[in-house]
């Protein structure tokens, strides 16, 4: 195998054993308005930050809610996946970027 290919692969790689961190308990792990569909339909108009950071943050991102609304409706709190996901989200991207890059 490529040794360059192994050693770029390898680092994003890294967060899937891992659980879920920092904020992620609290917007993701311990929020229940991300644990059923009638609740992430409810939430949608609602702060991006749970509890008392809502008021003080203020932030609405609904598509993201709803994003990992769908994904913890499809594996629950299984953090592994939410980790693939954002890691081929990622690859997505700059696969993408590369293909515009290269048509200029």
């Amino acid at each position: 195998m490529n040794r360059k290919a192994v050693t770029i692969s390898l680092p994003p790689c890294m967060p899937i054993p891992l659980g879920f961190a920092w904020d992620d308990n609290e917007i993701i792990l311990d929020n229940e308005a991300m644990h059923s569909w009638a609740a992430i339909v409810d939430g949608i108009d609602k702060p991006y930050w749970p509890g008392h950071f809502a008021a003080e943050v203020g932030a609405w991102r609904p598509v993201v809610s709803v994003w990992w609304g769908a994904q913890w409706m499809a594996w629950g709190d299984n953090p592994a996946l939410f980790h693939l996901v954002g890691i081929f989200l990622h690859a997505a991207a700059a696969g993408l970027l590369v293909i515009f890059l290269c048509e200029l």
